[in-house]
């Protein structure tokens, strides 16, 4: 009796221990990454000198209307150097869609969002992008049908013109976008989110939003649901440091990314602060992205991956079926003494 209750021990602790993993990714935690200082060619051409950082992927979409399979993916990798933070992405978007209308919503077309906060702002879930002194937003498109790129926040206001920046589509399968982000007063860690824009059936309307995790499409809101990039070599303090932030690195990310532990989206992050305020663009330009969804939109509207079931509950379903294995065992033996 002993032993078999020992190797059913032994099952419960498998079946428990092969979704940890997937169990302790909670995504709505920063992720963690390295760059390397280098000042890279703005040509569309991948520097060497990238090859020393992070390979980021950017995969998990954040809130979508219609579609969930095919949507653009990318991988990016990021570079610094005293004056600017470089970006270079390619993308890989096979339903290619670069019309521009006058009076159109620039995120409703393909094209990338890069937001950075040199203030790395985690731990306030109400700071808002457009209040921050050192957040910066800017999108650019597949192609440059729309005056190139977008701006908005402070130090984007302030620094835009600064902007150094090449896009390159091959009109078939997906884009490169290459960028020189301005920033000032630099630290080791800052914050930042890199956003595609997909509209996948040419209609003229985004149809699916891509990041590293499902929390990025809050990105057009708040700071603290962005990333960070550790700068390698950077010495610079400007007091904004938080020593108490935790983050998910690399590893966390391919382990989301992984076909076996897909996870479900999210449901929509309420903020501290819930706030009915207009969002992301100034107001002397074009409406734009109103946090990419009425924040107060139910929670069950949120669109769901209906490929599978959400391993969680396979362990709640193997746990109860070898507790129960244990209580049927048990009382055949008595039974039988």
């Amino acid at each position: 009796m002993k032993k078999l209750t020992a190797i059913l021990v032994v099952m419960a602790m498998l079946v428990t221990m092969g979704t940890t993993v997937f169990a302790e990714i909670d995504t709505t935690m920063p992720f963690i990454f390295k760059t390397a200082k280098a000042t890279p060619t703005i040509d569309g051409v991948r520097d060497e000198a990238y090859g020393a950082s992070d390979a980021i992927d950017i995969k998990q979409y954040g809130l979508s209307d219609n579609f969930i399979e095919g949507h653009a993916t990318a991988q990016l990798w990021t570079l610094w150097d005293d004056n600017f933070i470089y970006f270079y992405a390619e993308v890989n978007d096979p339903t290619p869609s670069n019309q521009y209308f006058e009076g159109m919503s620039g995120w409703m077309i393909d094209g990338v969002e890069i937001y950075v906060d040199c203030a790395n702002i985690k731990t306030d879930s109400s700071a808002r992008i457009q209040d921050q002194e050192l957040t910066a937003k800017y999108r650019f498109y597949r192609t440059p049908t729309r005056n190139g790129y977008d701006i908005s926040c402070p130090m984007g206001t302030e620094l835009g013109d600064k902007v150094q920046y090449k896009t390159v589509d091959n009109g078939v399968d997906g884009y490169i976008v290459e960028a020189a982000i301005p920033v000032r007063d630099l630290s080791g860690k800052i914050g930042f989110c890199f956003q595609i824009n997909d509209d996948m059936n040419d209609d003229q309307l985004r149809d699916i939003s891509v990041f590293t995790k499902d929390a990025g499409y809050l990105a057009c809101q708040y700071n603290y649901v962005f990333d960070t990039l550790e700068l390698e070599g950077c010495t610079a303090t400007n007091g904004y440091e938080d020593d108490f932030i935790e983050y998910l690195t690399l590893e966390d990310l391919a382990t989301l990314n992984s076909a076996e532990l897909q996870p479900e989206p999210m449901e929509p992050i309420e903020p501290d602060e819930p706030t009915d305020e207009p969002v992301d663009e100034p107001t002397d330009e074009p409406a734009d992205e109103p946090a990419d969804e009425p924040a107060d939109e139910p929670a069950d509207n949120e669109p769901k991956d209906n490929a599978g079931v959400n391993p969680i509950i396979w362990v709640v379903v193997g746990v109860a079926a070898v507790v129960a294995v244990v209580i049927v065992v048990v009382v055949a033996t008595k039974k039988k003494k």
